[in-house]
């Protein structure tokens, strides 16, 4: 997922993501707790995204045990 700046709600619990589902690129409300589930948004996948989701800058993720 790749999350749009700046959208944190009060408590910095949540924020907005975009991610592609079923091959269509949309916006969701998701936890920011690093433990919760985010879909994995592949370089191919933005590389073929529309140009609104080339523009978010696209932070890079670890996994974790």
């Amino acid at each position: 997922m790749l999350r749009l700046e700046d959208t944190e709600d009060s408590g910095n619990e949540f924020a907005y993501y975009a991610s592609v589902d079923d091959g269509h690129w949309i916006v969701t409300e998701e936890e920011n707790d690093t433990d919760y589930y985010h879909p994995t948004v592949t370089q191919a996948d933005i590389d073929s995204a529309p140009a609104w989701v080339k523009a978010i800058k696209p932070v890079e993720a670890t996994d974790h045990d």
